[in-house]
């Protein structure tokens, strides 16, 4: 992982929400993270009501909106490789 971010923990997703500028992500250690809507043309497009329907699932590492067949994984909120969030998670990979 030359050059790579490391974590040695982190905190799952426990719930989201979306604006008319960012999607956050609140974690289970209390930290709120967010991204630009921009970076999900699905979520840009949709309405405010698909916006607020969503799961959260893969253990707290995903969030997924049923009306827009869209994903949006923690990892893509930490700026950090989803091997790496894994790897921190105690979760195996396959590389």
């Amino acid at each position: 992982m030359t050059g790579e971010t490391v974590l040695t923990s982190t905190a799952i997703i426990e719930s989201a929400r979306c604006d008319d500028a960012r999607v956050y992500a609140l974690l289970s250690d209390g930290r709120e993270v967010s991204i630009p809507l921009s970076w999900s043309s699905r979520l840009l497009e949709a309405t405010p009501a698909q916006r607020a329907r969503y799961s959260v699932e893969d253990f707290g590492t995903a969030i997924h909106w049923p009306d827009v067949d869209e994903d949006i994984g923690l990892a893509t909120f930490l700026g950090v490789s989803e091997d790496v969030l894994y790897d921190a998670l105690g979760f195996k990979t396959h590389r």
